[in-house]
């Protein structure tokens, strides 16, 4: 006798592209097993999720935004699993996310990488209850890198007057801050406001201000002046691992209610954050050569014939001015350029590999899951 299928609500919005992949995740995960019976609204970001009044669940999956939300869940005696970053972790509600400190470092490392020793958070308004974590995460790191940090605080609030007073208070803010800096922003709203306040100002993104977003929307994304870096959550893997923990918990299985936290996969590079500050000046000019020659099987000698410039000497300055050597720079440099194409344009994979200096597709394709942990199509997959 086949089992009946397990219904489960899904109680979050539907607004950003960050919990459309962790619906995916889901769907694939209950796809596995046979598939789920869902229920779903439609809901934009601010608006506030209900709980159904005719309540026939086995499960939930929810951003937990409130505790009034925690109890009323928790009186219904169906598992529940929280995706969101708001809020403490529940004593009784399993919590599963991505990292929220590891983004930060991510975000952080990549404008460093970059010659930038400003940094500055543009982070979510304090009314949202994200707490510190983020904010805390960079200051460690710019401590222990010996960087500057400041940050911008938005004003609360969702409507249109909010956004007018978000965008004086944000340029009067930029118009004080020294230049170059990298600004990392808590979503790509913030960072298109960012880039939108940059522009009006004449302040050149990346050269007088580098963005990288931790949340990544391609819609908000694509109506930005420059295309936006961001941290990849791997909103998917968050999706698919809580759907994967309710599974156990609707089986009556006992797990720890610690919460599970899925690395992020990386930086995805675009034009926000295309630049390298260097003082010293073969470092720099190797740079740019470098980047002139993606295309090119370019290997760290053609660099060193290029500047007549040993091995040893290339090394040391290159780990000075951008802590890491000059190999390592090529490979990221190929893989950032080859993820922007994937990400900008409808170009195959083979002529992209072709563009960055990959031997062959499959040498492309390998570089990619060694350091994303994923293939170029999926990249391009990317919502």
């Amino acid at each position: 006798m086949q089992c009946p299928r397990r219904k489960v609500a899904l109680l979050m919005h539907t607004a950003s592209a960050w919990t459309r992949q962790i619906l995916r995740g889901v769907a694939t995960f209950a796809h596995e097993v046979g598939g789920w019976e869902f229920h779903l609204e439609p809901r934009g970001y601010y608006e506030k999720v209900p709980i159904p009044s005719n309540w026939d669940f086995d499960g939930v999956i929810t951003r937990l935004t409130h505790s009034s939300i925690e109890s009323a869940l928790l009186a219904k005696g169906v598992p529940v699993v929280n995706v969101s970053w708001l809020g403490q972790h529940s004593a009784q509600i399993v919590k599963v996310n991505s990292d929220q400190q590891a983004c930060a470092e991510l975000a952080a490392r990549h404008l460093s990488s970059r010659g930038l020793t400003r940094l500055a958070f543009f982070g979510p308004a304090v009314e949202l209850g994200y707490g510190e974590t983020t904010i805390n995460a960079l200051n460690e790191f710019a401590i222990a890198n010996n960087l500057h940090l400041e940050a911008f605080v938005p004003p609360n609030g969702s409507n249109a007057e909010r956004i007018a007073r978000l965008r004086r208070e944000l340029a009067d803010w930029l118009r004080k801050q020294p230049t170059p800096m990298g600004i990392v922003a808590w979503d790509s709203f913030a960072g298109y406001e960012l880039s939108v306040a940059c522009s009006l100002l004449d302040l050149r993104i990346p050269e007088d201000v580098a963005v990288v977003c931790i949340e990544h929307d391609n819609l908000t994304t694509s109506l930005s002046p420059q295309p936006l870096s961001c941290v990849d959550q791997n909103p998917l893997r968050v999706g698919f691992e809580s759907a994967k923990v309710l599974a156990e918990l609707m089986d009556g299985k006992e797990i720890s209610n610690a919460p599970r936290i899925v690395p992020p996969l990386g930086v995805v590079a675009r034009q926000s954050t295309d630049i390298q500050f260097v003082q010293d000046e073969l470092v720099a000019k190797s740079i740019a050569f470098i980047r002139e020659n993606l295309a090119q099987p370019l290997q760290v000698a053609d660099v060193q014939r290029q500047f007549s410039v040993s091995r040893r000497q290339l090394e040391v300055r290159f780990k000075s001015a951008v802590g890491e050597p000059p190999g390592s720079f090529l490979r990221r440099a190929r893989l950032e350029y080859a993820s922007r194409l994937l990400s900008e344009t409808v170009l195959s994979t083979t002529k992209i590999a072709a563009l960055c200096g990959f031997s062959h597709p499959e040498v492309m394709i390998r570089a990619f899951k060694r350091e994303y942990g994923r293939t170029p199509g999926e990249v391009r997959g990317i919502e």
